[in-house]
């Protein structure tokens, strides 16, 4: 090997051990950063699963098995089918879940807006399942008929009943709300709805036929609300259901002519929940007897007193006005009043014998959530007794089904609701 002829032994002794340190030193280095990418690698592995850990604390419905999931959605679906579809917004899991999930689309509210194509993939996502359905749109109504899902429904509120249904049989439909007219309630037969419990149709032009249909061909109603403008006409409509009406609520409109006399009256043994809803200031034309009845509501009737009489064994009484009297009620322990026009018939009631039964008074009215509510009460003898009974609430629901947001005592009477 050539070598220069000038060469340092010296110098390249020393370059040599230079280099050879230098070259040891570089290695270190690599191994230093290669022990150093291994840690980084580890440490990136352990805050990656710490990551995931800490997704699943955040969300751990994600963690959940399919039909699980699928249930929690069924729970948590709105009752408007856009904030529904929200749900698959989160992630493309809970997308293939919410629309693999039938029964999440079983409870459906159209709006006006939403055409026949949008009610039809709606639809189409429920399935063959059963179907609870509110339509505030006509073509949404007709595509039920279009689409042959009548017979998957077991619960419906229409906004009408356009002509393009009225012929169509619902065999499963339990529940039937229409919230604009006009429909015959004598169409409302077996044959179109056999096992129908439920009707609700309280608008003014409900009751206009006059054909006699046996009771036969009557659905057997356990439920019933309506507007009645015919007394003679409601009346005859009711004795059809004095075998099965369970609870019941008359929207009095405005009767033209003279109140009938003597009133028609029918027995519905059944009877527990009564509730009258009048927006006229004519008589009560019914006598009904309901020897049953245990929830009786009287609402917007300007009338301070009862309007139906048979009351013998109500539980729970609500009236819009301050009754002048009441009759013996013996069985009474809720009394709820819209508006109290005197404190003093709070006293009456208490101290009275007519309710020796009564365990509570609720009273709602801003009357008495004024500076004069302590100097009313102080004139009553003895309030501590009667504080045991009375309550003021700043809102309840009507009878039955009591919701206090307010109240001056620590508990309240709860009510049944009825459906």
């Amino acid at each position: 090997m050539w070598a220069p002829s000038d060469i340092n032994a010296v110098l390249v002794s020393r370059d040599y051990t230079e280099v050879k340190r230098e070259i040891a030193r570089i290695e270190q280095l690599l191994l230093y950063s290669q022990n150093l990418r291994l840690r980084e690698l580890f440490s990136v592995e352990q805050l990656e699963q710490q990551l995931v850990e800490r997704r699943a604390w955040l969300a751990p419905v994600r963690r959940l098995p399919f039909e699980l999931l699928s249930r929690i959605f069924e729970f948590s679906r709105d009752k408007h089918w856009p904030w529904t579809l929200r749900l698959g917004w989160v992630c493309h899991r809970w997308r293939e879940v919410l629309f693999a999930s039938p029964h999440v689309w079983t409870s459906l509210t159209f709006r006006r807006s939403d055409t026949s194509s949008v009610s039809k993939y709606l639809l189409r996502l429920s399935s063959q399942h059963p179907l609870q359905l509110t339509s505030w749109s006509t073509a949404a109504t007709l595509a039920l008929v279009k689409h042959n899902v009548a017979s998957r429904l077991h619960h419906l509120t229409l906004s009408e009943m356009p002509n393009g249904i009225r012929k169509v049989t619902f065999p499963a439909l339990t529940y039937l709300e229409v919230c604009f007219g006009p429909l015959s309630l004598w169409d409302i037969t077996t044959d179109r709805f056999p096992v129908l419990r439920h009707l609700d149709c309280d608008t003014p032009r409900y009751l206009q036929a006059t054909k006699l249909i046996p009771p036969e061909n009557l659905p057997a109603l356990e439920t019933l609300k309506f507007a009645m403008n015919n007394p003679s006409e409601s009346c005859r409509f009711l004795a059809h259901f004095n075998k099965s009406l369970r609870s019941l609520c008359i929207h009095l409109r405005p009767l033209y002519g003279f109140e009938p006399n003597p009133k028609p009256s029918i027995s519905l043994p059944k009877l527990k929940r009564f509730v009258i809803i009048a927006n006229t200031h004519h008589m009560w034309p019914l006598a009904l007897k309901t020897p049953a009845l245990e929830h009786y509501a009287q609402k917007q009737t300007g009338k301070q007193r009862l309007l139906h009489q048979d009351v013998t064994n109500v539980k729970q009484l609500l009236l819009q006005d301050t009754p002048e009297h009441l009759p013996d009620l013996h069985n009474l322990e809720l009394l709820q009043l819209l508006q109290m026009n005197s404190i003093y018939v709070l006293a009456h009631l208490v101290y009275g014998s007519s309710c020796p039964n009564l365990k509570r008074v609720e009273v709602h009215d801003d009357f008495f959530f004024d500076e004069t509510l302590s100097k009313s009460l102080n004139q009553i003898d003895d309030f501590t007794r009667m504080s045991r009974l009375l309550a003021f609430v700043s809102t309840f629901s009507l009878l039955p089904g009591l919701v206090a947001k307010c109240a001056c005592t620590t508990e309240y009477f709860e009510c049944p609701y009825v459906h």
